[in-house]
């Protein structure tokens, strides 16, 4: 999340939406800073418990999808748009720091490392 701005509630909200819609994963890029806290708390201001949805995969059920969708958005994410990709989306947390437990205990893990330098 190199963009502050990309956290903004209403665009971490249509990003969401985007990526259930397409049945793309959402990639949250939290650098090399122990910011899981402030991304649970900017998923959860969009609606209360969507962080527990995202992670429990209920997000993708009609009910609490239609929870987080607005009139607004548009043709393209009315709900009868959503059902042929909706199992296909993903939630991935990309970090450089030592993952802080929590992350560990929350998401399979990958570890890659550098190849050593060339002499």
């Amino acid at each position: 999340m190199a963009n502050p701005s990309q956290m903004e509630p209403e665009k971490l909200r249509m990003a969401l939406l985007g990526a259930v819609r397409y049945g793309k994963p959402l990639v949250l890029d939290l650098m090399g800073c122990d910011i899981l806290h402030i991304v649970k708390e900017r998923v959860n201001s969009i609606h209360e418990g969507l962080w527990d949805w995202i992670l429990d995969k209920t997000l993708v059920t009609e009910e609490k999808f239609n929870k987080i969708t607005k009139k607004e958005d548009g043709p393209e994410y009315e709900e009868k748009q959503f059902w042929a990709r909706m199992d296909e989306f993903k939630l991935w947390v990309i970090t450089n720091a030592e993952p802080e437990p929590e992350l560990l205990d929350m998401f399979y893990t990958i570890r890659v490392k550098p190849a050593p330098p060339k002499v």
